[in-house]
Order: C-alpha cells, then sequence, then structure tokens
C-alpha cells in the first residue's frame, strides 16, 4: 500500500490501523477479527500483557456507538507486570480499564460507555503514604468478569471484584464485591435485585 493511499484511508480505517501498530509494536498479538472503532488510547508498562479473543469490539467514539457517555474514548492502562485478558466475542464502549495486577474479561460479556474497571485503589488511603514520591501503600486485587456478563452504562467496577457468569450490572452501579452468577445487581453500592432464569 504506498503512502499516498495510506493518507486517503476514511479516519475509521486509519484509526484501525493505528491501534494494531500500537500494540504489535509493544509485543501484543493481534487477532485478525479484533475490530477497534475510534482511536483507543494505551499505555502499556514494561512487563505488562494483553491478552485479546477473537472477535472482540473495542468502541473508541461516539459516532459509533449511540448511547454516547462522557468520554469519546476507551483508555486501556497497564502498569509494568501486569496482565488483561479479553475473552471472544467481548464488547467494551467508551470506557476505562485501569490494570495494577490483573483483570480477566470472559467471552461474550458487554460493558456499557463509561465504565471503568479497576483492580487497585489508584492512591493509599493514608496520609503518610500518599505523599511518598513514588507513593506507596496502594492496594489491589484481581478482578474476574466472568462469561456472559453484561454491564451497564457508568458503572464501577473495583478491586477484587468477581461477577458470575451471565449477571447483568445495572446502570449507574459501583460493585465492591462478588455477583453470584444469574443475578441483576445495582446501586451504589451494588446490591443484589433479582435472580435471572437463564
Amino acid at each position: 500500500m504506498g503512502i499516498r493511499r495510506i493518507i486517503n484511508l476514511p479516519a475509521e480505517k486509519m484509526n484501525q490501523i493505528t491501534n494494531r501498530l500500537i500494540l504489535k509494536m509493544k509485543g501484543i498479538s493481534v487477532p485478525r477479527t479484533l475490530r477497534t472503532n475510534g482511536r483507543i488510547r494505551f499505555y502499556i508498562g514494561k512487563g505488562a500483557q494483553i491478552k485479546i479473543g477473537d472477535e472482540v469490539v473495542i468502541t473508541s467514539s461516539i459516532d459509533e456507538n449511540h448511547g454516547g457517555g462522557k468520554h469519546d474514548k476507551t483508555i486501556i492502562c497497564l502498569l509494568d507486570n501486569t496482565k488483561l485478558t479479553i475473552g471472544d466475542r467481548s464488547g467494551i464502549s467508551n470506557s476505562t480499564i485501569y490494570v495494577t495486577e490483573s483483570i480477566t474479561i470472559g467471552n461474550d460479556v458487554n460493558i456499557g460507555v463509561d465504565t471503568c474497571i479497576w483492580d487497585g485503589d489508584g492512591h493509599s488511603l493514608k496520609y503518610n503514604e500518599r505523599i511518598q514520591r513514588p507513593e506507596t501503600g496502594m492496594r489491589s486485587a484481581p478482578v474476574v468478569i466472568k462469561d456472559g456478563v453484561f454491564i451497564g452504562g457508568n458503572c464501577m467496577i473495583l478491586k477484587g471484584v468477581t461477577i458470575g457468569e451471565r449477571s447483568v450490572i445495572a446502570a449507574g452501579s459501583v460493585v465492591t464485591k462478588d455477583v453470584p452468577a444469574d443475578q441483576v445487581w445495582g446501586g451504589s453500592p451494588a446490591r443484589f435485585i433479582k435472580n435471572l432464569n437463564n
């Protein structure tokens, strides 16, 4: 493909090429079936690992997701020596994934707009630790989102949480503890709402 042809590609195609190049430059294996809509903002630390399944869709554009959201981009950040796994046929829309240890997203998972998934606190609760440079005392614990989970828009999934198969997290929820399989949870903090007949 010549330079002139690359320059004349539609913006969406250029974004797909750019996203793939960034991942490949970081040594990440990129499946041919990965579809990215819009430019993803990546930060991939030293020794970090990403495993992406087949037919994954990552939307980073309001044009491609009419649910919109406050941010028109998806942010994927892995600190040094961390791991992110995204299973087959999963979809992520204009969300933030911040990995300080390990986040696992199963197969057939849908993650709604403006959702944040964090496996760490980001900052220590203790003042004396927060003012250290570099900061100390930050806690983390792996997040696991199992197959078939649906997470509504504007949710927060916090450290140490496991969400069971096929469960639904209502929009705007803050999930602070494990959710069993086949249930609907919602609220802040999220609580059990009802069982699902899956």
